[in-house]
């Protein structure tokens, strides 16, 4: 108001001269930020599409990274191909010419090649033995014009190794670059040539008339170009007379290369490809008249923009000559008690049809906008989805937000609802019992633990946890809840006993987890009845140590009487009694051995697998059946792993192979990634389908005096070798393990072998059970006696 009293009481009194006033004076300053702010811009936009440029070059030198990388894992994947059998070209060449087929138009051919690992390579003389260009088929890799980079040749560090060649031109100038990766068998190598011009087909740019180029950077050669021309050709004709084909040459190629530079006819941008398999440079060039042609935009639009602006001024001023303020300030007055939450004010229409009227109108419809709004709101906030408030539309972006919100709370109170529901239903229908407990007391109970404990849901509930745990498991248990509350490593499990209302006593197998409760900490128990199995578990304890000791004592009884009748008796009826006494006497080594197998814990060593076998086979009898034994053994096949386990496990297979094969039985050791697989055939009449049914199934047949059981001596010592275990009978019986190495988390499955054992214990004799003799002749294993081929 100072400055505003200098003036003449003419200008003062008329609110459009003032503005008019300040507006010229606005419009002088607006001249002089626009003249200052075209000068900024052009030297920004200058720097921002040099930048750019070289943020282009970088985003396309990652993407040909990504490139190079996927071709590169293609081709390791194809070299693995089954399909690739160099003993079969034709049909190897079939399988090249389907899986080019498939991959991307880049791929030029795909070729298999011989290759000699023991000796340095510079990838020329070998034979091609297939490929997708049949003209190439038993001719030298030379054919092929690819030049492999010299620090690496064309030889690999394994067979998981995949190498990359320069650039390259072939015989139709067709600018290439191969890669290549050997097969599992060492001996072979997949190359694929892929064509540059295509690759550089792809690459893409923002500013018309930018050209894409990929540099070498030991040469700064032409690599990439869709014109392929350009190829294997220096940089711009002159590599050393420009700024980026000398500053290649004079960096290191390995170093990492970026920048931009801006010419008198072109800006460009380039930037070095990550990784180390290649030392390319990407080099993006746009025309400058195209790349800077927004700064002269920019130039002219703010030039607009002020005329604009100066006019602008002028119209407000003839607008608020002709007197709208005072019913702008009506509606401000109005606006200002709607914005207070007054939705009652009443905007009057006065019948106005002028700016101000539709001004009016406007206001008019915002305060029906915003009534509708709020009780749509109102009616949300009380869940009330089918409100008459609904019927409303309300148009744009906050409508639609509104219905979203109606439909996905209405959804989220549904989806609430049904997990509520399924929750209820999934607890409720538990086999096991379920607790939550707060404090000292249940708070929620369903009918299962009820039926455990003999107590309804409604007794329950209310009652102190601690008056069903027994006395002597009470600080156990107390313990446990108080470490689930305070996260202090619970135990997964606990065992207590409880006391049902009838005063019998139950063994639970509990599990606790905290949970909040009503704002507060809980302990959700989950409680399983193991009263039956652990009876179960006692009564196969005594028939175990029954198998183990009585059994085999009162087989020496009998074969004891059985050979003196054999003495004073003819006929055949004592050798068959003693026949039979022999294989029950094995059977029950057998058995001993597996449970032996699965009840020790892993010791996993260095062992030789060939040596293992070579000891196996030395004890196995040829001579009775005049078998012949084939192997196919490397010098050594080191495995770390269970060296008693492994004996136990591959001797069953091995004497049934031996007893049961008309003529010949082959064994092989082969060292894979993961370990060794070792296959054992035989041309007998093969393991009768019934039995591997049993075996995959997991469960007993009739064992039938011993047939069977070496299947599962096999298949749980290959369970606890955390191996694999595969049968085929076609013609005479193959059986196929696979041996990992074995590793810290070997006693996973070992844990879960010994949980099927149902905690029998095999260390002291089972109360009541008559173990009245020591004698350990039986203990000598028999395997006269062998089971059917497994």
């Amino acid at each position: 108001m100072a400055i505003e009293s200098l003036l003449p009481e003419s200008i003062r009194s008329r609110y459009a001269l003032k503005l008019l006033g300040g507006a010229l004076l606005i419009g002088l300053l607006i001249t002089a930020f626009s003249a200052t702010t075209v000068i900024d811009v052009t030297d920004n936009v200058r720097d921002e599409q040099l930048y750019s440029m070289e943020t282009n070059a970088e985003l396309e030198a990652n993407a040909l990274a990504q490139w190079i990388e996927g071709n590169q894992q293609t081709i390791r994947a194809l070299s693995s191909h089954r399909g690739l059998d160099p003993a079969a070209p034709e049909e190897t060449a079939a399988v090249l010419a389907r899986e080019r087929e498939a991959l991307s138009a880049e791929v030029a051919t795909l070729s298999v090649v011989e290759r000699s690992p023991a000796t340095f390579s510079e990838g020329t003389d070998e034979q091609i033995l297939a490929s997708t260009e049949p003209t190439y088929v038993g001719r030298s890799l030379s054919v092929t014009d690819v030049n492999w980079k010299p620090t690496v040749g064309f030889n690999f560090d394994s067979t998981d190794d995949v190498i990359l060649s320069w650039v390259y031109t072939n015989e139709d100038d067709a600018a290439l670059v191969a890669v290549a990766s050997p097969t599992p068998d060492g001996d072979h190598v997949l190359v694929g040539e892929y064509r540059t011009d295509i690759q550089a087909e792809s690459f893409t740019s923002v500013i018309d008339g930018t050209k894409t180029q990929v540099l070498g950077g030991f040469t700064a050669f032409v690599l990439f170009d869709e014109n392929e021309t350009n190829v294997i050709t220096p940089y711009e004709g002159d590599r050393a007379n420009t700024t980026i084909g000398n500053r290649i040459l004079d960096t290191d190629p390995g170093a990492e290369l970026n920048g931009s530079v801006l010419t008198e006819n072109s800006v460009k941008g380039y930037h070095s490809v990550p990784g180390e398999a290649v030392d390319w440079v990407v080099v993006k060039e746009a025309p400058r008249q195209n790349a800077l042609a927004v700064s002269e935009s920019i130039r002219g639009d703010l030039t607009t923009l002020v005329g604009i602006t100066l006019l602008g001024f002028l119209l407000i001023g003839v607008v608020i000559q002709r007197g709208p303020i005072r019913s702008i300030q009506r509606l401000a007055r109005q606006a200002d008690t709607i914005a207070d939450g007054e939705l009652a004010v009443e905007i009057e229409d006065e019948g106005r049809v002028d700016e101000i009227g539709d001004l009016r109108t406007a206001f008019r419809n915002t305060k029906a906008y915003i009534e509708t709004i709020a009780s749509q709101a109102d009616a949300l906030s009380r869940q009330a989805f089918d409100d008459d408030a609904f019927e409303a539309a309300i148009p744009g972006r906050i409508g639609t937000a509104m219905a979203d919100m109606r439909g996905d709370l209405r959804r989220f109170i549904d989806e609430l609802e049904t997990e509520r529901q399924r929750y209820s239903t999934l607890v409720e229908q538990s086999k096991d019992g379920i607790a939550v407990v707060h404090g000292e007391s249940l708070v929620f109970v369903n009918d299962r633990l009820a039926d455990i404990t003999g107590y309804s849901r409604e007794e329950l509930v209310g009652m102190s946890y601690a008056n069903l745990v027994v006395e002597e498991d009470l600080a156990g248990a107390h313990e446990q809840a108080q470490r689930v509350l305070t996260d202090a490593n619970p135990a997964d499990q606990y065992v207590h006993d409880i006391e049902t209302k009838t005063g019998q006593r139950r063994r639970i197998e509990a599990t606790g987890s905290k949970i909040i409760h009503d704002g507060e900490p809980a302990v959700l128990i989950n409680a399983r009845d193991i009263t039956e199995r652990q009876r179960r578990e006692q009564r196969l304890t005594v028939f175990n140590r029954l198998l183990r000791h009585n059994f085999r004592n009162r087989l020496d009884v009998i074969k004891g009487h059985a050979e003196r009748l054999a003495d004073h008796t003819e006929g055949d009826h004592a050798e068959a009694v003693l026949t039979a006494a022999d294989r029950l006497a094995t059977l029950g080594s057998r058995a001993r051995r597996i449970d032996q197998l699965v009840a020790r814990d892993p010791n996993p060593t260095t062992v030789d697998v060939v040596a293992v076998i070579n000891e196996l086979l030395e004890s196995v009898d040829t001579e009775e059946n005049e078998t012949t034994i084939e192997t196919t053994l490397p010098a050594t096949a080191e495995l770390r792993t269970d060296a008693e386990t492994l004996r136990t496990t591959l001797v069953s297979p091995l004497e049934n192979a031996v007893k049961y094969a008309d003529s010949t039985v082959q064994v092989s050791v082969t060292s894979t990634p993961a370990g060794c697989r070792v296959v054992i055939s035989d041309d007998g009449p093969g393991i009768p389908a019934a039995e591997l049914d049993s075996l995959a199934a997991g469960t007993e047949t009739d064992l039938q005096h011993g047939r069977g059981l070496g299947l599962w001596q096999l298949k749980w010592g290959v369970d606890a070798l955390n191996g694999d275990l595969a049968f085929e009978t076609d013609a005479g019986t193959t059986v196929r393990i696979e041996l990992p190495t074995l590793g810290d988390n070997s006693d996973e499955r070992i844990a879960d072998a010994d949980s099927d054992n149902n905690g029998i214990d095999d260390s002291d004799p089972a109360d009541g059970v008559d173990d009245d003799s020591t004698d350990s002749n039986n203990d000598t294993e028999n395997n006269d006696d062998t089971d059917s081929e497994a």
